[in-house]
């Protein structure tokens, strides 16, 4: 398994200029080799819908949550 048909998502990642966070390529990676990683996000899908974290997670069967749903999930409190 590759991440290879989201070639655009793995260049946006290592682009720093472009906004990207160099480590985005790597935490889908890790949910592929390891079903107990959770990754969490706060990317909307509005600007690039098939270059952000929970579509390529959707696409890999990552379990991928949004960053308030993490709180949520895990009682954190303000």
């Amino acid at each position: 398994m590759s991440l290879d048909k989201f070639e655009s998502f793995i260049r946006r990642g290592f682009d720093k200029t472009n906004g990207g966070s160099w480590a985005d390529p790597y935490l889908v990676a890790c949910g592929i080799v390891d079903d107990n990683v959770t990754v969490v996000s706060q990317e909307s899908s509005r600007k690039h819908p098939h270059s952000v974290i929970p579509y390529v997670c959707g696409e890999y069967n990552v379990s991928c949550i949004k960053f308030l749903d993490f709180l949520r999930e895990n009682n954190f409190k303000a």
